[in-house]
Order: C-alpha cells, then sequence, then structure tokens
C-alpha cells in the first residue's frame, strides 16, 4: 500500500509540473510536428508503410477499436489491416498541439474514404524527443462514425 501511495505522490508531481508547462508547442518542436503530421499522412496515402513504421519508436504502443498493438511488428499489421480494406484519401484535423522538452502530444479527429463511406475517428498521439529525433511512443485512435461518402 505504501508503494501505490508513493506512486500516486510522484504521478500527482509529474502532473503538476506538466501543468506548469507552456500551454502549446514551441517554435521548433510545433514545427517538428507538424512536419511528422505531414509525412505520415503523405506515407499514408501513399501506402507506404516502412514509412510510416519509422515515425513510431521501436517500442510503440497503438490502441485502437481493434486492439492493442505493441512495437513496430504488431503496428504494422494494424496499418496493413487498414490498408488492405480499401483505406485512402486520410485527412487529419488537429485539435490541440501540446509541449514541453522531450515530450509533446496531439489530439485531433481524422476523416478517411473506404469504399462508398467515410471513416471519421478521433486520435491522440504522444511522442517523445528520441536521439535528437521526434517519434511516436503512444497512439490511440478510435472510430467515431461512418458516413456516406459524397458521390
Amino acid at each position: 500500500m505504501a508503494k501505490f501511495v508513493k506512486l500516486a505522490l510522484i504521478l500527482i508531481v509529474c502532473s503538476c509540473s506538466w501543468a506548469q508547462q507552456p500551454a502549446s508547442a514551441t517554435p521548433a518542436s510545433s514545427e517538428r510536428l507538424a512536419q511528422m503530421r505531414q509525412e505520415y499522412l503523405r506515407s499514408y496515402n501513399a501506402k507506404d508503410v516502412d514509412a510510416i513504421l519509422a515515425l513510431y519508436a521501436e517500442d510503440a504502443t497503438l490502441v485502437s477499436d481493434g486492439g492493442t498493438f505493441k512495437g513496430r511488428a504488431e503496428i504494422r499489421m494494424w496499418l496493413l489491416s487498414g490498408i488492405d480494406q480499401g483505406s485512402r484519401l486520410l485527412a487529419i484535423e488537429p485539435d490541440v498541439v501540446k509541449s514541453a522538452e522531450a515530450l509533446a502530444y496531439e489530439t485531433g479527429r481524422t476523416r478517411r474514404r473506404v469504399g462508398a463511406e467515410i471513416h471519421l475517428g478521433q486520435y491522440l498521439m504522444v511522442m517523445e524527443e528520441i536521439n535528437g529525433g521526434w517519434k511516436i511512443t503512444q497512439h490511440f485512435s478510435v472510430s467515431t462514425g461512418v458516413i456516406p461518402a459524397a458521390q
């Protein structure tokens, strides 16, 4: 029980220190995160799974409606599943981008066309600066609905 209390106190202190960080990404990290988002979009729409995977840390975790995928090999399976179902024309609309030193996160909405439908979603990506570059370490992607595509 004492270990749990200590862990809870550490988490509270860390949360308070994170809350005191600037409310938005610094210009350098904001620009780099925007570049990562554009590279993700370009690679996904080109169906270049290797280029997408290069944006993830080796031990990244992705959580979606389809399950939890740990590491690049499992994330590859998730990406291929979306591409194999005919997913194309991914669009990402970020709502919040925040960073502090070597940690950043972004939330927003996604839209992708699958056949005659538009699949809507929400995402959260946590990125860390690893060896001088930003990598996605946690990615949460959930479906929020499907609408017919305009013809």
